[in-house]
Protein backbone atom coordinates (compact mmCIF):
# COMPACT_ATOMS: atom_id res chain seq x y z
CA UNK A 1 0.00 0.00 0.00
CA UNK A 2 1.30 3.46 -0.97
CA UNK A 3 1.32 6.30 1.42
CA UNK A 4 0.03 9.81 0.78
CA UNK A 5 3.56 11.18 0.66
CA UNK A 6 4.32 9.11 -2.44
CA UNK A 7 1.44 10.70 -4.46
CA UNK A 8 2.50 14.30 -3.81
CA UNK A 9 5.50 14.33 -6.23
CA UNK A 10 3.33 12.77 -8.95
CA UNK A 11 0.62 15.41 -8.42
CA UNK A 12 3.23 18.17 -8.58
CA UNK A 13 4.49 16.80 -11.91
CA UNK A 14 0.93 16.73 -13.32
CA UNK A 15 0.33 20.32 -12.13
CA UNK A 16 3.60 21.52 -13.71
CA UNK A 17 2.78 19.79 -17.02
CA UNK A 18 -0.72 21.34 -17.03
CA UNK A 19 0.70 24.80 -16.30
CA UNK A 20 3.22 24.42 -19.16
CA UNK A 21 0.42 23.35 -21.53
CA UNK A 22 -1.70 26.36 -20.56
CA UNK A 23 1.23 28.74 -21.12
CA UNK A 24 1.99 27.13 -24.51
CA UNK A 25 -1.66 27.45 -25.52
CA UNK A 26 -1.72 31.18 -24.77
CA UNK A 27 1.60 31.74 -26.56
CA UNK A 28 0.27 29.97 -29.65
CA UNK A 29 -3.13 31.67 -29.49
CA UNK A 30 -1.95 35.23 -28.80
CA UNK A 31 1.44 35.44 -30.52
CA UNK A 32 2.17 32.72 -33.06
CA UNK A 33 -1.23 32.32 -34.78
CA UNK A 34 -1.95 36.05 -35.28
CA UNK A 35 1.45 36.50 -36.94
CA UNK A 36 0.93 33.42 -39.12
CA UNK A 37 -2.57 34.45 -40.20
CA UNK A 38 -1.60 38.07 -40.91
CA UNK A 39 1.42 37.30 -43.04
CA UNK A 40 1.13 37.97 -46.77
CA UNK A 41 0.29 41.04 -48.77
CA UNK A 42 -3.04 42.78 -48.50
CA UNK A 43 -5.08 45.03 -50.73
CA UNK A 44 -8.15 47.21 -50.43
CA UNK A 45 -11.38 45.93 -51.96
CA UNK A 46 -12.48 48.22 -54.81
CA UNK A 47 -16.11 49.28 -55.13
CA UNK A 48 -17.89 47.31 -57.86
CA UNK A 49 -21.49 48.09 -56.85
CA UNK A 50 -23.38 49.40 -59.88
CA UNK A 51 -21.03 47.80 -62.41
CA UNK A 52 -22.02 45.15 -64.91
CA UNK A 53 -21.13 41.68 -63.51
CA UNK A 54 -18.43 41.09 -66.17
CA UNK A 55 -16.84 44.51 -65.52
CA UNK A 56 -16.96 43.90 -61.76
CA UNK A 57 -15.23 40.52 -62.09
CA UNK A 58 -12.50 42.14 -64.21
CA UNK A 59 -11.96 45.02 -61.74
CA UNK A 60 -11.64 42.52 -58.87
CA UNK A 61 -9.26 40.32 -60.87
CA UNK A 62 -7.09 43.36 -61.67
CA UNK A 63 -6.95 44.10 -57.92
CA UNK A 64 -5.74 40.54 -57.22
CA UNK A 65 -9.07 39.36 -55.83
CA UNK A 66 -11.36 36.50 -56.76
CA UNK A 67 -14.85 37.74 -57.65
CA UNK A 68 -17.69 35.25 -57.29
CA UNK A 69 -21.36 35.67 -58.17
CA UNK A 70 -23.28 34.76 -55.02
CA UNK A 71 -26.93 35.19 -56.02
CA UNK A 72 -29.37 37.07 -58.20
CA UNK A 73 -32.16 38.98 -56.47
CA UNK A 74 -34.80 41.50 -57.44
CA UNK A 75 -33.64 45.06 -56.86
CA UNK A 76 -35.41 48.11 -58.27
CA UNK A 77 -32.43 50.37 -57.52
CA UNK A 78 -30.06 48.63 -59.98
CA UNK A 79 -30.62 47.50 -63.59
CA UNK A 80 -30.60 43.79 -64.48
CA UNK A 81 -27.09 42.29 -64.50
CA UNK A 82 -25.39 44.89 -62.32
CA UNK A 83 -23.84 44.33 -58.90
CA UNK A 84 -26.20 45.40 -56.10
CA UNK A 85 -24.18 44.21 -53.05
CA UNK A 86 -20.60 43.11 -52.48
CA UNK A 87 -19.09 41.25 -49.52
CA UNK A 88 -16.65 42.29 -48.11
CA UNK A 89 -17.57 45.94 -48.66
CA UNK A 90 -15.46 48.42 -50.63
CA UNK A 91 -12.46 49.74 -48.72
CA UNK A 92 -11.97 46.60 -46.63
CA UNK A 93 -8.36 45.47 -46.21
CA UNK A 94 -8.03 41.82 -47.34
CA UNK A 95 -5.36 39.39 -48.51
CA UNK A 96 -4.65 38.99 -52.23
CA UNK A 97 -6.68 36.17 -53.73
CA UNK A 98 -9.57 36.59 -51.27
CA UNK A 99 -13.05 35.88 -52.60
CA UNK A 100 -15.40 38.83 -53.02
CA UNK A 101 -19.04 37.70 -53.24
CA UNK A 102 -21.33 39.65 -55.53
CA UNK A 103 -25.12 39.85 -55.41
CA UNK A 104 -26.43 40.68 -58.87
CA UNK A 105 -29.63 42.59 -59.53
CA UNK A 106 -32.38 40.71 -61.32
CA UNK A 107 -34.17 43.99 -61.94
CA UNK A 108 -37.44 45.14 -60.54
CA UNK A 109 -40.08 42.53 -59.79
CA UNK A 110 -43.16 42.78 -61.95
CA UNK A 111 -46.54 41.82 -60.52
CA UNK A 112 -49.47 40.49 -62.56
CA UNK A 113 -52.61 42.63 -62.30
CA UNK A 114 -55.46 40.65 -60.74
CA UNK A 115 -58.95 40.52 -62.23
CA UNK A 116 -61.21 43.03 -60.47
CA UNK A 117 -64.37 42.91 -62.56
CA UNK A 118 -67.42 42.08 -60.45
CA UNK A 119 -65.75 42.91 -57.13
CA UNK A 120 -66.84 45.72 -54.86
CA UNK A 121 -64.57 48.78 -54.80
CA UNK A 122 -63.52 47.82 -51.27
CA UNK A 123 -62.66 44.22 -52.27
CA UNK A 124 -60.85 45.44 -55.39
CA UNK A 125 -58.76 47.83 -53.29
CA UNK A 126 -57.83 45.06 -50.82
CA UNK A 127 -56.98 42.67 -53.68
CA UNK A 128 -54.69 45.25 -55.26
CA UNK A 129 -52.97 45.92 -51.92
CA UNK A 130 -52.25 42.18 -51.50
CA UNK A 131 -50.38 42.33 -54.81
CA UNK A 132 -48.50 45.48 -53.79
CA UNK A 133 -50.55 47.64 -56.14
CA UNK A 134 -52.77 50.67 -55.57
CA UNK A 135 -56.13 51.71 -56.96
CA UNK A 136 -55.97 54.31 -59.71
CA UNK A 137 -58.65 56.79 -60.70
CA UNK A 138 -62.21 55.58 -60.14
CA UNK A 139 -64.89 56.58 -62.65
CA UNK A 140 -68.48 55.88 -61.64
CA UNK A 141 -71.02 54.65 -64.21
CA UNK A 142 -74.60 53.50 -63.91
CA UNK A 143 -75.09 49.82 -64.65
CA UNK A 144 -78.15 47.62 -64.72
CA UNK A 145 -76.00 44.49 -64.67
CA UNK A 146 -73.94 45.23 -61.51
CA UNK A 147 -74.84 46.68 -58.09
CA UNK A 148 -73.61 50.10 -57.01
CA UNK A 149 -69.85 50.39 -56.12
CA UNK A 150 -68.94 47.33 -58.19
CA UNK A 151 -66.02 47.28 -60.64
CA UNK A 152 -67.38 47.05 -64.20
CA UNK A 153 -64.13 47.59 -66.12
CA UNK A 154 -60.45 47.97 -65.35
CA UNK A 155 -58.03 50.08 -67.38
CA UNK A 156 -55.09 47.64 -67.06
CA UNK A 157 -56.00 44.20 -68.34
CA UNK A 158 -55.96 41.22 -65.98
CA UNK A 159 -52.61 39.38 -66.08
CA UNK A 160 -50.63 42.36 -67.38
CA UNK A 161 -47.33 42.60 -65.47
CA UNK A 162 -46.64 45.96 -63.86
CA UNK A 163 -44.28 47.42 -61.25
CA UNK A 164 -45.48 47.05 -57.70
Amino acid sequence: MKKLGEFVPAMKRVAVVCAILVVLFFILDDIVMPRYVQQGETTKVPSVVGLNIDEALQVLSDAGLNGKQAEVRADKQFPVGTVAVQTPPAGSEVKFGRGVYLTVSGGETLTPVPGLRGKSVRDATLTLERFGLTMGTITYQVSTEYPENTVIEQSVAEGTKVRA
